[in-house]
C-alpha cells in the first residue's frame, strides 16, 4: 500500500534537479571531474527517488526493498566525492587503480551487508513501520556495521571537503567561489545526515538528507552557471604554476609571502612551509639585487651566485587588486635566464675565438719575422680573449738536457721573464714540459690541485691553465700555454678553438723558420758570389800583361797604371766623388771619379776631368749611367772568356783521354799522359810515378 504525502514532491523534485545537473555535467565531461560529479549527481538522485517512493509506502516489505535501493546511492556518494575534490585540486595523480579498489572495499561490504541483513542484522537491528506520523515512518535500530560505514563515509566526505576548502583559501576569487560552491553542496546534505542519525532532527522519522540535495543542486547549479563551473577550473592553473620554470610568488599587501610554487622556493633556497608567511625582506636576504629591483618597483634581469653557480633571471612584478582596485598583494615571476646567458656568452666567446684564429692566421700569413709574429700572437690572445697570461715557449734541442725557452709572452711580467732566461725543463717542470714531452694538450682547471703545475711566483693570480703543443709534421717545437685568473675557465670548446690557433702558430712559426734560413742561405751566397767577383775582376786586372787602365787625352789614348786621390777615394767610400771648380773659375765639377759597381762591388773607377769648363750636372749623371752599363758589359765580356778557356779546358782534356784510350799498355799511357800534360800545361817539366813515391818504384 501506498500514500502520497507532501514530501513526495519535494523528494521528487529534488532528483529531478540532480538528474539536470548530472545531464549538464555530462555534457561538459571532457573538463577534470566533470563525469565524476555526473555520477555523484546520479547517486544523489537515486537516494532521494527511492526515499521519495519509501516514505510513501505502508508496508515493512517494500520499505526495506527501497532502502536496499536508495544505499546504492548512500556508499557511493562518500567516494565520488573524494574522488571529485581530489581532481579538482590537481590530485589525480592520487587515483590509481589500488587507491579506487581500496576506497570501494567498505562501500562493496556495506551492500552485501545490506542486502543480508536478515542473517546478521549488521546494518539494521529493528526495522519497523510508524504510522502514527503524516507519512509512514521507519523506525530503525541500526547494527554495528551501520556506524562503520557512517564513519567511513564522513571521513570521505570531510577529506574532500577540507581539500576544497584549502583550495578555495589558497585560489583567485573566480575559484574561490567554485570551491565555496563546491563546499555548500558538500555540507548540506552532510549536516541533514548528521541530525538524522543523531536523533536531533526537528522532523522525527524523517531522513532531511536527500531533502538538503536540493541545496546541492542549487549550489552546483550557481556553480556552474555563475563562476563557469568545468570551463574553468583551479587545476589547470595549479597544474600550469606548480610545474612552471618560471618561479611564481605571491605576496599580501604587507609584501608577506602567501604562495609560492616549486620553482620559486628553488630560487631563493626556502622550503615552501618555510617561507609562507616570511617579509619578502627576510625571505629575500641572501639575494640582495632581487630585493633591490623589488624595493624599486622595477622588473629587469637580476643575477646571484658567483662562478659556476651564479644564476640569471628576469624578474617581473605585478600589481593584484580587488574588485574595488585596492591592492591586496603582488605578484613577482623569475624567469631563469641562465641557460641562455652560458649559450649567448658561449657563442660571443667562439665568435671571438674565430676572429683571433683568422688573425693570428692572416699574421701567419704575412709574417716574416719570428720574433714580431710571436708577441703578435701572444698578445692578440690575451687581449681577444681576455685571458691573464699568454706565453709561447719554443723547445730548444741544443742543450743537454732539452728545455721549452719562453720566446714571448704577455706584459711586463712576460718582459721580465724573457730577460731571466726563463725555461722550463722538458718532461720535468711545469704542465708546459710536460705537453712538451708527451705532445697532448693538458688542461688544469684548478692548478691548486694539479701535480704538473709550476707555481711561477712571477704569475700569483693563475687560477687555472691550458698548454696546447706547437706541432708540425709530427714533431713538436713548442708550446702554446693560456692562463686564467678564473678557476675551470676553459672547456672543449676553448681547447678546440686554441689548438687550431696553436696548429696555425706552428706552420708559421716553421714557415718563418724556413724563410729565414732561405734568407741567410741567399745572404751567405749573395756574399760568395761578390767576393767571387771580386777576386775574379783582381786576376782580370792583373792578368796577361794588359794595362790596368787607359787615359784619354786630346792627344790620343794611352795605358795607365794610375790612380789619381779622388779615384783611389771612390773605390774606398764605393761612392762618387766630385771636385769642385775653384771659387775665382765659376761654379760646378772640375773633376769627378765614379765607381764601376757590379753586384755592390767596386770593380773599378772612371774619370772625368775639365781643366777649363765645369762639368755639368747632366753629364755627370750620364757618365753615372754609362758607369753601371760599363760594369755589366765588362761582366758579360769576361764570363764570355771565361766560358771560352773552359770549353778550351774541356776539350783539351777530351783530346788527352781519346790519346790514352787508343794506347794499349800501361807504359806508353804513362809516357802518353806525361808528355800530353806537359805539352798542353806549358811544363817546363813534368813526372809521373807509380807505386809508394818515396820508396821502391814499382
Amino acid at each position: 500500500m501506498w500514500q502520497y504525502n507532501p514530501y513526495v514532491l519535494a523528494l521528487a523534485s529534488t532528483a529531478a534537479l540532480e538528474a539536470a545537473i548530472a545531464f549538464f555535467a555530462w555534457r561538459r565531461r571532457p573538463a577534470t571531474g566533470a563525469a565524476t560529479l555526473s555520477w555523484l549527481m546520479l547517486a544523489g538522485c537515486l537516494w532521494s527517488l527511492a526515499y521519495s517512493i519509501e516514505i510513501g509506502a505502508y508496508d515493512l516489505t517494500t520499505k526495506m526493498f527501497l532502502s536496499r535501493i536508495l544505499y546504492l546511492g548512500v556508499v557511493s556518494i562518500p567516494v565520488l566525492w573524494l574522488i571529485l575534490s581530489l581532481q579538482y585540486t590537481g590530485r589525480e595523480k592520487w587515483l590509481t587503480p589500488r587507491t579506487l579498489l581500496l576506497l570501494a572495499v567498505i562501500p562493496a561490504i556495506t551492500l552485501i551487508l545490506v542486502w543480508t541483513n536478515d542473517l546478521h542484522g549488521l546494518i539494521w537491528r529493528e526495522f519497523q513501520v510508524d504510522a502514527s506520523k503524516p507519512f509512514a515512518a521507519a523506525n530503525v535500530t541500526y547494527g554495528s556495521f551501520f556506524w562503520v560505514s557512517a564513519a567511513y563515509s564522513y571521513l570521505l566526505i570531510l577529506s574532500g571537503s577540507i581539500l576544497f576548502l584549502q583550495s578555495a583559501w589558497r585560489s583567485p576569487n573566480l575559484y574561490r567561489s567554485q570551491g565555496v560552491a563546491l563546499l555548500v553542496a558538500a555540507l548540506a546534505p552532510l549536516a541533514g545526515n548528521v541530525l538524522y542519525i543523531s536523533g536531533l532532527n526537528p522532523f522525527p522519522g524523517l531522513d532531511l538528507t536527500p531533502f538538503a540535495f536540493a541545496i546541492t543542486g542549487v549550489a552546483l547549479a550557481w556553480a556552474m552557471f555563475r563562476f563557469r563551473l568545468f570551463d574553468i577550473v583551479p587545476v589547470a592553473r595549479d597544474a600550469v604554476v606548480e610545474d612552471l620554470s618560471a618561479g611564481v610568488l605571491v605576496l599580501d599587501a604587507q609584501d608577506r609571502i602567501v604562495d609560492l610554487n616549486p620553482a620559486a622556493a628553488r630560487i631563493i633556497g626556502l622550503a615552501p612551509e618555510t617561507a609562507i608567511g616570511q617579509a619578502i625582506t627576510q625571505a629575500l636576504s641572501d639575494w640582495p639585487a632581487l630585493l633591490e629591483k623589488y624595493q624599486e618597483q622595477q622588473g629587469g634581469e637580476v643575477a646571484g651566485g658567483e662562478g659556476a653557480t651564479q644564476r640569471h633571471y628576469e624578474l617581473q612584478i605585478s600589481s593584484l587588486q580587488d574588485r574595488d582596485g585596492r591592492l591586496t598583494g603582488r605578484l613577482l615571476v623569475l624567469h631563469d635566464l641562465t641557460e641562455r646567458k652560458r649559450t649567448e656568452e658561449a657563442l660571443q666567446r667562439q665568435t671571438i675565438q674565430l676572429q683571433a684564429t683568422a688573425e693570428v692566421a692572416r699574421d701567419a700569413a704575412a709574417a716574416r719575422d719570428l720574433d714580431d709574429l710571436l708577441y703578435r700572437t701572444v698578445n692578440l690572445v690575451r687581449d681577444r680573449l681576455g685571458y691573464y697570461h699568454v706565453g709561447i715557449f719554443l723547445l730548444d734541442e741544443t742543450s743537454d738536457p732539452p728545455y721549452a725557452v719562453l720566446r714571448a709572452a704577455t706584459g711586463d711580467v712576460g718582459r721580465r721573464m724573457i730577460q731571466q732566461g726563463h725555461r722550463l725543463r722538458v718532461g720535468q717542470e711545469g704542465i708546459v714540459g710536460h705537453v712538451l714531452y708527451t705532445g697532448q694538450p693538458r688542461v688544469a682547471l684548478d692548478v691548486g690541485t694539479d701535480a704538473m703545475y709550476f707555481d711561477n711566483p712571477d704569475l700569483p693570480e693563475t687560477r687555472s691553465e691550458i698548454a696546447l703543443p706547437l706541432r708540425v709534421r709530427g714533431k713538436v717545437i713548442g708550446v702554446l700555454d693560456v692562463q686564467s685568473r678564473k678557476a675551470a675557465d676553459f672547456d672543449e670548446a676553448d681547447a678546440a678553438s686554441l689548438q687550431t690557433m696553436a696548429d696555425q702558430l706552428a706552420v708559421a712559426i716553421e714557415n718563418a723558420r724556413l724563410l729565414q734560413e732561405m734568407e741567410q742561405a741567399l745572404h751567405e751566397l749573395e756574399a760568395a758570389y761578390r767576393r767571387y767577383t771580386q777576386e775574379s775582376w783582381r786576376e782580370v786586372s792583373r792578368g796577361d800583361g794588359r794595362p790596368r787602365g787607359y787615359r784619354y787625352r786630346q792627344s790620343g789614348l794611352e795605358p795607365t797604371a794610375e790612380q789619381s786621390a779622388e779615384a783611389r777615394q771612390a773605390w774606398q767610400q764605393e761612392a762618387p766623388v766630385v771636385v769642385a771648380m775653384e771659387p775665382q773659375r765659376g761654379d760646378g765639377a772640375r773633376a769627378a771619379a765614379i765607381p764601376i759597381k757590379l753586384r755592390e762591388q767596386v770593380i773599378g773607377v772612371l774619370e772625368l776631368r775639365s781643366e777649363s769648363e765645369p762639368i755639368p750636372e747632366d753629364i755627370l749623371s750620364l757618365v753615372e749611367d754609362v758607369a753601371q752599363r760599363l760594369a755589366l758589359t765588362m761582366e758579360g765580356a769576361r764570363l764570355y772568356q771565361d766560358a771560352r778557356r773552359r770549353a778550351a779546358r774541356e776539350r783539351m782534356i777530351a783530346e788527352i783521354t781519346a790519346r790514352l784510350r787508343a794506347t794499349p799498355d800501361i807504359d806508353t799511357i804513362l809516357r802518353t799522359a806525361v808528355q800530353e800534360i806537359g805539352r798542353n800545361l806549358g811544363a817546363s817539366e813534368g813526372v809521373i810515378w807509380l807505386g809508394d813515391v818515396g820508396g821502391e818504384t814499382a
